[in-house]
């Protein structure tokens, strides 16, 4: 295979493939912190927000509905997870889903780091380091603390606050 079939084949691989897990697997983590106290009653929503439901491909799996939008595969850069007794939980257990999914995220950039240095094949070399360096403006929007706008996320995100502002306010208590 030519240097350059094999550049394009990794980067469709990492874009349609590697970005939507990376982005469910970022939203799990905050899901992981609230497993318990939500009694089944979370959602994960993945891609553009829609208002049509119909549009969405509905999974539950392990007590945690999955509404996952297909644009998800087109762009993969947006979810949210609800849980219904937010206001119910503690300081330390929203903490705790609020940085949950930054810290998965930073977790898949080092472990795909981690594996440039094992003597495995070539490929998969190009392959950990494609989605570490796709991973990173995942993992910089997210923890870095700010507010969401319209111009850069969309309407579904606008005014928004990112994970780490998320997590600093939860800190002051506002």
């Amino acid at each position: 295979m030519s240097f350059w079939m094999e550049f394009v084949l990794i980067g469709l691989i990492i874009y349609f493939v590697m970005l939507p897990l990376f982005l469910v697997l970022h939203e799990l983590g905050h899901a992981i912190p609230l497993y318990k106290v939500s009694y089944g009653k979370m959602l994960i929503e993945i891609g553009f927000p829609i208002r049509n439901w119909n549009k969405y491909w509905k999974v539950r799996l392990l007590g945690i509905d999955y509404h996952i939008n297909p644009t998800c595969f087109i762009i993969p850069n947006q979810g949210i997870i609800y849980v219904k007794n937010w206001d119910v939980l503690s300081k330390k257990q929203k903490a705790f889903s609020a940085i949950g999914g930054p810290l998965v995220s930073i977790a898949i950039f080092v472990s795909c780091c981690l594996l440039l240095f094992l003597p495995i094949p070539t490929y998969i070399k190009q392959l950990a380091t494609g989605s570490a360096i796709a991973i990173l403006p995942q993992i910089i929007f997210t923890a870095v603390p700010m507010v969401y706008t319209e111009r850069f996320f969309g309407k579904g995100y606008a005014s928004l606050p990112s994970d780490g502002m998320r997590f600093i306010r939860i800190l002051k208590n506002e």
